[in-house]
């Protein structure tokens, strides 16, 4: 498969997750566009983390732009795409806030919520398996 062909498998396997979260965080009433990039424009070469997605909300209206560099992707666990995926759509949730309170600290504090609510929600949905599937086995 090449990388092109890599990359759509990527968007086709993250799509079903766009419906699925959005529904489950009360998020579908917004009017969302994804856009799926095949490079990254962000250029995030000469970090240690690449990123995968970003969102711009207008949260007064219900209107956000998604947008996703599959090529930052294509290395990724179903498990990480359904995380990112959460993670983003909480982003969402939490825009509103931005407008409430500003201090230095703020977008540092936000991302560890994010970061920490992405998570236990997918450990919700996961409840009833048996093993976490982003947790390493041991063995």
């Amino acid at each position: 498969m090449n990388k092109k062909e890599q990359m759509s498998a990527v968007r086709n396997k993250l799509e079903p997750l766009f419906d699925k979260w959005l529904k489950i965080l009360g998020l579908d009433e917004y009017k969302i566009d994804v856009v799926y990039y095949y490079n990254d424009p962000i250029d995030s070469s000469d970090s240690a983390y690449k990123v995968s997605m970003n969102v711009m909300s207008d949260w007064s209206y219900m209107l956000a732009t998604i947008n996703v560099y599959l090529i930052n992707l294509k290395s990724a666990s179903e498990y990480e795409l359904e995380e990112d995926v959460v993670h983003e759509l909480i982003h969402m949730c939490l825009h509103e806030m931005e407008h409430t309170y500003r201090e230095d600290d703020y977008q540092n504090h936000k991302e560890r919520v994010v970061v920490k609510l992405s998570r236990a929600i997918m450990r919700l949905a996961y409840m009833d398996d048996t093993s976490n599937p982003g947790e390493e086995s041991s063995g």
